[in-house]
């Protein structure tokens, strides 16, 4: 008879136990399923993560970064992505993004170029804790072929319509491009002592500096006949320069001292020139090559 008096109050203090656990899960905000559906976790009680951004865009890669999320530490993160946004997001599977990471940055890799791919971001506590997301962010990745995408001829502090000291040739690329695929001693910052050759004829313009082995530049063309060149001869700009912008994109060739005798014929405002790059030049990991032409925007403005 004791025996049984002890089961039965076993019994009925798990039966308590239970019954006290159930009524707080159900009465207690937040509370959610974890995404295997085995296991029940509070949500708010690990907050999202910080907003996310992107940055070091290719062709088929992102690199993504966020802040850790206030309160509870958790011990790693998942990532999801949409090429729609607002979702449906699924999670990342490629590159470091992939499964739970434990940091808060990693590379989304096998992507398709020119794309524009929305994430979020959890925070999660072992297998069964489950944080909000984030608020989403997006990146665009970079055009799978390295072109030229737009081209404009600007007029500086002198004479208009006609090139001279201090005008500028600004080309815009689809993706960054390696700028010793330019010039072979060329890193960074803005290359100096860069001659600008202007040619009688087609008007192709020439671009050649000391110290490179092979200057990969391209062609500048313009329709005008006679335009750029001096009592017949050809034009030259020395002490030239040329500056990369790698967040915009943008090469930029700004024109130094005119270096021949004689009047440059000018007033070439029904013209634009075309710019094609020299298939030399390659994107910053150096697997893709230049290609295709583009015209100015607007009529020459030198």
């Amino acid at each position: 008879m004791k025996t049984s008096r002890r089961v039965v109050a076993v019994v009925a203090a798990v039966t308590a136990v239970f019954t006290f656990a159930a009524a707080n899960l159900a009465n207690a905000a937040g509370w959610t399923k974890s995404p295997t559906g085995n296991a029940t976790s509070k949500a708010d009680t690990l907050g999202a993560p910080g907003t996310g951004s992107t940055s070091g865009a290719t062709s088929s890669s992102l690199v993504l970064s966020w802040s850790a999320p206030s309160g509870l530490a958790p011990s790693g993160y998942v990532v999801s992505r949409s090429t729609t946004t607002g979702g449906p997001y699924t999670a990342v599977g490629s590159g470091t993004c992939s499964g739970t990471i434990a940091t808060t940055s990693c590379t989304d890799t096998g992507l398709s170029g020119s794309t524009q791919y929305f994430y979020v971001v959890k925070a999660v506590i072992g297998t069964n804790w489950v944080g909000s997301q984030n608020t989403q962010f997006t990146g665009t990745t970079t055009s799978a072929t390295l072109t030229a995408t737009s081209l404009s001829i600007n007029n500086g502090p002198n004479t208009q319509g006609k090139p001279d000291q201090g005008d500028t040739i600004v080309i815009v690329f689809s993706q960054a491009i390696s700028t010793t695929s330019v010039c072979s001693t060329w890193s960074t910052g803005t290359l100096t002592g860069l001659t600008v050759t202007m040619n009688k004829g087609n008007q192709t313009n020439n671009l050649s500096v000391a110290g490179c082995t092979g200057m990969n530049f391209g062609t500048l063309v313009t329709t005008a006949s006679g335009y750029n060149t001096a009592n017949g001869s050809n034009a030259g700009w020395t002490s030239s320069t040329m500056t990369w912008n790698s967040s915009t994109l943008t090469l930029t060739v700004t024109l130094g001292t005119y270096n021949n005798s004689g009047t440059l014929a000018q007033d070439l405002t029904n013209h634009k020139y075309t710019y094609t790059p020299d298939t030399g030049i390659t994107n910053a990991g150096g697997g893709t090559h230049a290609s295709g032409s583009v015209d100015s925007a607007t009529t020459i403005l030198f």
